[in-house]
């Protein structure tokens, strides 16, 4: 998940520069957790059944620190 951030905050276009150097720099000094993140959760990926919600759409799935889906899913809802 770790390289994935870096490749999407590197690409973000609503980020200014200097804004992307400090967070990479933050990025790199963290320590991640190996716990299973979603890597593409957004509201398109969930589905509400009668019980409950659902998370969908798998395939991104990477290990890594939970916040990273938090990090990531700011970048998409940003766009």
């Amino acid at each position: 998940m770790k390289d994935k951030l870096k490749y999407f905050i590197s690409k973000a276009s609503i980020i200014p520069e200097n804004v992307k150097d400090n967070i990479l720099l933050k990025l790199e000094n963290k320590t991640f957790e190996y716990k299973l993140c979603h890597g593409d959760f957004h509201v398109l990926n969930l589905i509400q059944t009668s019980n409950d919600i659902k998370i969908i759409d798998w395939i991104c799935a990477s290990s890594g620190n939970p916040e990273a889906d938090i990090y990531r899913t700011y970048l998409l809802v940003g766009r």
